[in-house]
C-alpha cells in the first residue's frame, strides 16, 4: 500500500562481469532494474506487492524520442516490491551509446493512451485503504546516457490534498465537538481524470459529486482532482449531530499542493451559525517545505505594517526602502510571527530590501504600489506570496533564487500560480519541486533573471508568443537543452550562463552543430555541459559574449576564428581543462575576465589588433607559463596576470601606455620583466606585487632614472636595470 506524499525512482544499471570489453558490456549485458528510495515520507514506506510501471523511450540521435502507447524501447513494465524491486523479465538499454528517457507512475495500470490515461480518486475516502488507493504519482528523468551508474527518477503527486480541520466556536466547546456525531463532505468535485504520461498532467473530467474524506482523528484528509471550485457551489458540507452547514469560495485544488481548510462552527444564541474560513494552506513539514495561499477574505495588515512568519528576525536590508520609516520590528520566537510598523502608509517594498532574509511567509499591505528588483532575492525558505491589487509594478530578479517558491497568488499570478506574469512579462517563477515546465501562452517576453538559480529544473519549453529572452533569464539552471522559437528576436546578456548541464540548443539562432546560440554575429552561449575537449567557434562569429564559454569543464582547446573582433568579460572564465589559446589578430579588445581562472591554460598569444587587456583577464591562471603580447598594446587592466605562479618573464611591449594595479601580483615565479617603452607606462599600485629579491625589471638605459623616478615604479627602483632591446 502506497504511504508516500514524495519518492525517488532510482534505476540501477548494473554491467554483468565477463571478459569483454565495457562497449560490449553496455550494449549486450546491461539490464534496467529499479529500486525505491523515499526522499519524504509522511506515513510509512512501501508495502509489500506495490507495483510501479515504466516506460523508456529513446533518442534518435541528439533528438528525444516522443513517449507513444505502444512504441516504446520499453512500454509500461511491471515492477513489484518483494523483498526488493522486480520486473517479471530482464530489461536492456538499446546499446551502449542511445539515450533514452525514463517515464515512471504510480499504481501500475493498463493504459491504452498514454496521452489521456483515465484514472478516478475514491469518492468515499473515509477508510484509510481507500484514501491512499486515490494517491497518482509520476516522474520523469531526460536524456540518460547508458552507464553503469544508477538513474534516478524524482516522482510528484500529480492530484491535490485536502486537509479538512473542525474547530470549536461560539457555543461549542471542543469537549462537545469531540464527543458529537460529525460527518464531512467536500462538495462539487470531479472525482475522474486523465493523466498525460508524457507531461504528468492530470485533466479533471466528467460530473461532480461528493468526496467523503478519511478522519485521521486530528482533521480530515480527501486526495483531490486537481481543479477549481467556484463561490456559486458549495464546497464543504458539515454535519454536527445530523445539522447542516455548509460553506462556498472560489478555490483552485493544484496538482502537488495541500489545502489545509479551516471550518469553525459557532451556535450564537441567537441561532445556529457556521462560520468557515480559509486559512493559509499550510503544507505538512512531512510532506513539503512551505506553504500556499488562498485566503481572499483574510484579515490584512493595516498600511503602515508588513506582517511575516520568519525562522528568525527578519532585518531589512536599508530601512528607507519603503516610503517610509520603520518604527519598530517585532518577532515572537515561539510562534515565528513579525511585525514590522512605519510612521506612515508603506508604498514600496524597495530594491533588495528583503533580498537574503529568512522569511518563510510575508503579507504585503494593499497600499504598495512597487516590488523593486531583487527585492526578495535568495528568501531560500520563502514558499509563497501573494501580490496586492494595488501593486503595478515588479522589478526584475525580485525573487529570484528563491528555492522553496511554490506559488504566487493575487494581482499578476498565473492560472498554474508558478509564475507572475506583468503586461506579458513573465518577471518571476516559483520553481520548487519543478524538474520540467511549460511557460504558459500569454507570456511575450521573459524577463531578467526570471528563472535564474532554478537548479532542479531540466527542462523548459518557451512558447511561439515570446519575442525576447533577459539577461540572465537562465542562468545557473540545469537544463539539459532547450528549444528557442523563431519568434524570438533579441537575448539578453548571460541568458544560459553557468548551465552547466546544457548539452545543446535547437531551433532559432542554434548553430549548425547545436552547441551554441549565435545572434547577429554574436556566439551568446556555448553548451558546456557536452562532453567536447576541444571545439572550433563557426566562421562569421564576431563576437565572443559574456561568460559564452563560462565552466566549460571539458574543453582543453578553442580554436577562434579571424572573424572575432572582440573577447567579452567572462568569456572562457573558469574553463578549468583549456591548456592553450591563440588570440587572432582580428580581435581589438579582450574583456575583464576573460580567461580567469582557466588553472591548466600554459601558453597565451595576443595577436598584433589588441589595443586592450581587461581587468584580471588571465588572473588565477597558475599554470600559465607563456604569455606573448601584441605589439599593438596599450593598457594591461588591474589584476590582469594576478597569480599567474607559473609565469617566469614577460615582455611589456612599446605600446604599453598603462599598466593597472596588481596586474603582476602573486607572480611568484615571475623573475624577468623586459618593458620596452622608453617613457614609463602609466603605472598601479603593487603592479609587481611584493617583489622577488632575484627579480630583475629591465628597461631602455636611457630610461632607467625615469622609471625609478615614476609613480608606482619607484617602488622597484632596487630592481630596474638597463637594458639594449
Amino acid at each position: 500500500m502506497k504511504k508516500f506524499s514524495l519518492f525517488a525512482l532510482v534505476v540501477l544499471l548494473i554491467g554483468c562481469t565477463n571478459d569483454v570489453s565495457q562497449d560490449e558490456q553496455l550494449a549486450d549485458r546491461l539490464p534496467i532494474k529499479i529500486s525505491l528510495e523515499k526522499s519524504r515520507a509522511n506515513d510509512t514506506a512501501f508495502e509489500s506487492g506495490d507495483q510501479v510501471g515504466l516506460y523508456v523511450v529513446n533518442y534518435n540521435g541528439s533528438t528525444a524520442g516522443t513517449l507513444t502507447s505502444t512504441e516504446n524501447h520499453i512500454n509500461n513494465a511491471c515492477f513489484t516490491l518483494s523483498t526488493d524491486w522486480r520486473a517479471e523479465e530482464e530489461l536492456y538499454w538499446k546499446d551502449a551509446s542511445t539515450k533514452a528517457d525514463f517515464y515512471a507512475y504510480y499504481p501500475y495500470g493498463n493504459p491504452t493512451d498514454v496521452s489521456a490515461y483515465p484514472f478516478s480518486v475514491n469518492t468515499d475516502q473515509s477508510a484509510e485503504a481507500d484514501y491512499w488507493a486515490s494517491d497518482f504519482l509520476w516522474g520523469k528523468r531526460s536524456g540518460v546516457a547508458p552507464t553503469k551508474s544508477a538513474v534516478t527518477i524524482t516522482t510528484e503527486h500529480l492530484l491535490s490534498n485536502a486537509l479538512v480541520y473542525i474547530n470549536a466556536g461560539e457555543g461549542y466547546t471542543a469537549e462537545e465537538l469531540a464527543t458529537a456525531n460529525i460527518e464531512v463532505k467536500i462538495c462539487n468535485i470531479k472525482n475522474s481524470a486523465t493523466i498525460n504520461l508524457a507531461t504528468g498532467v492530470a485533466t479533471a473530467t466528467g460530473s461532480v459529486t461528493e468526496i467523503t474524506p478519511w478522519n485521521t482523528g486530528a482533521y480530515y484528509r480527501a486526495m483531490i482532482v486537481p481543479q477549481t471550485v467556484s463561490s456559486d457551489t458549495n464546497l464543504v458540507s458539515v454535519k454536527i449531530n445530523g445539522k447542516e452547514y455548509t460553506f462556498a469560495t472560489d478555490i483552485t485544488f493544484a496538482a502537488g499542493t495541500q489545502h489545509k481548510i479551516e471550518v469553525t462552527i459557532s451556535a450564537p444564541s441567537n441561532g445556529l451559525v457556521a462560520s468557515f474560513s480559509i486559512k493559509e494552506w499550510s503544507l505538512d513539514d512531512n510532506i513539503y517545505n512551505g506553504e500556499a495561499i488562498i485566503n481572499p477574505g483574510a484579515p490584512m495588515p493595516a498600511n503602515n505594517e508588513i506582517w511575516y512568519t520568519a525562522t528568525e528576525k527578519v532585518e531589512p536590508y536599508k530601512n528607507d526602502r519603503f516610503g517610509a520609516n520603520i518604527v519598530s520590528n517585532e518577532w515572537d520566537e515561539t510562534t515565528s510571527k513579525g511585525v514590522i510598523t512605519f510612521d506612515a502608509n508603506v508604498t514600496s517594498i524597495g530594491d533588495w530590501a528583503f533580498s537574503r532574509c529568512s522569511l518563510t511567509s510575508i503579507t504585503i499591505p494593499d497600499s504598495v504600489t512597487s516590488i523593486g528588483v531583487y527585492a526578495f532575492y535568495s528568501c531560500r525558505s520563502l514558499t509563497s506570496i501573494t501580490i496586492p491589487d494595488s501593486v503595478t509594478e515588479i522589478g526584475g530578479c525580485a525573487f529570484s533564487e528563491c528555492s522553496s517558491l511554490k506559488a504566487f497568488y493575487g494581482k499578476f499570478a498565473s492560472a498554474d500560480n508558478r509564475c507572475l506574469i506583468v503586461d506579458g512579462v513573465l518577471t518571476s517563477f516559483a520553481p520548487a519541486g519543478l524538474t520540467e515546465y511549460s511557460i504558459p501562452g500569454s507570456v511575450t517576453s521573459i524577463g531578467e533573471c526570471a528563472f535564474a538559480g532554478c537548479i532542479d529544473l531540466t527542462s523548459v519549453t518557451i512558447p511561439n508568443s515570446v519575442t525576447s529572452i533577459g539577461s540572465h533569464a537562465f542562468s545557473r539552471c540545469s537544463l539539459t537543452s532547450i528549444t528557442i522559437p523563431d519568434s524570438v528576436t533579441s537575448f539578453g546578456n548571460l541568458a544560459f550562463s553557468e548551465c552547466l548541464y546544457m548539452t545543446s540548443f535547437y531551433g532559432k539562432f542554434a548553430s549548425e552543430d547545436n552547441c551554441c546560440l549565435i545572434v547577429d554575429g554574436v556566439l551568446y552561449s556555448f553548451a558546456v555541459g557536452c562532453d567536447l575537449t576541444e571545439y572550433t567557434i563557426p566562421n562569421g562569429v564576431t563576437e565572443i559574449g559574456k561568460n559564452a564559454f563560462y565552466s566549460g569543464y571539458f574543453l582543453t582547446n578553442v580554436t577562434i576564428p579571424d572573424s572575432v573582433t572582440l573577447i567579452e568579460n567572462s568569456a572562457f572564465r573558469n574553463c578549468i581543462s583549456l591548456t592553450s589559446v591563440t588570440i587572432p589578430d582580428s580581435v581589438t579588445a579582450i574583456g575583464g575576465s576573460a580567461f580567469s581562472k582557466c588553472r591548466s591554460l600554459t601558453s597565451v598569444t595576443i595577436g598584433n589588433s589588441v589595443t586592450s587587456i581587461g581587468d584580471s583577464v588571465f588572473s588565477g591562471c597558475s599554470n600559465l607559463a607563456s604569455v606573448t603580447i601584441g605589439n599593438n598594446v596599450s593598457s594591461i587592466g588591474k589584476n590582469a596576470f594576478n597569480s599567474c605562479s607559473s609565469l617566469t618573464s614577460i615582455t611589456i611591449p612599446n605600446s604599453v601606455a598603462s599598466i593597472g594595479g596588481y596586474a603582476f601580483a602573486h607572480c611568484s615565479s615571475l623573475m624577468y620583466v623586459y618593458c620596452k617603452p622608453t617613457t614609463p607606462p602609466k603605472g598601479g599600485s603593487s603592479m609587481f606585487g611584493s617583489n622577488a629579491s632575484d627579480r630583475k625589471i629591465y628597461m631602455p638605459s636611457v630610461s632607467v632614472e625615469a622609471y625609478k623616478a615614476a609613480e608606482y615604479w619607484s617602488t622597484y627602483k632596487s630592481y630596474i636595470e638597463g637594458y639594449d632591446f
